[in-house]
């Protein structure tokens, strides 16, 4: 179960990753899961602390067009639509 816990980790670990621009921070992050010393919990931790960082900087807090794939932070009653919707819309 310990190694099930510990893949599951790293897997979201690793797509996580996939949104770091920064190659450095990208490599020290990575690395810390592989140091041993860290617990499966701390790394869940980290991996969320990082998401919500990566979240927060691509807030559409003023509306306008989504220039690169990636997480963002929506707030409570905000919409979402499609590309086409938008072009519908005359946006």
């Amino acid at each position: 179960m310990a190694e099930q816990a510990e893949a599951d980790v790293s897997k979201q670990r690793g797509q996580t990753s996939a949104y770091i621009k920064d190659p450095a921070e990208k490599r020290a992050y990575i690395s810390r899961q592989g140091e041993g010393k860290t617990s499966t919990s701390d790394l869940k931790q980290e991996d969320y602390n990082m998401r919500n960082k990566l979240a927060s900087q691509g807030s559409m807090k003023k509306g306008g067009r989504v220039k690169r794939t990636g997480m963002y932070k929506l707030h409570k009653n905000e919409t979402v639509v499609t590309a086409k919707k938008s072009r519908k819309r005359g946006r």
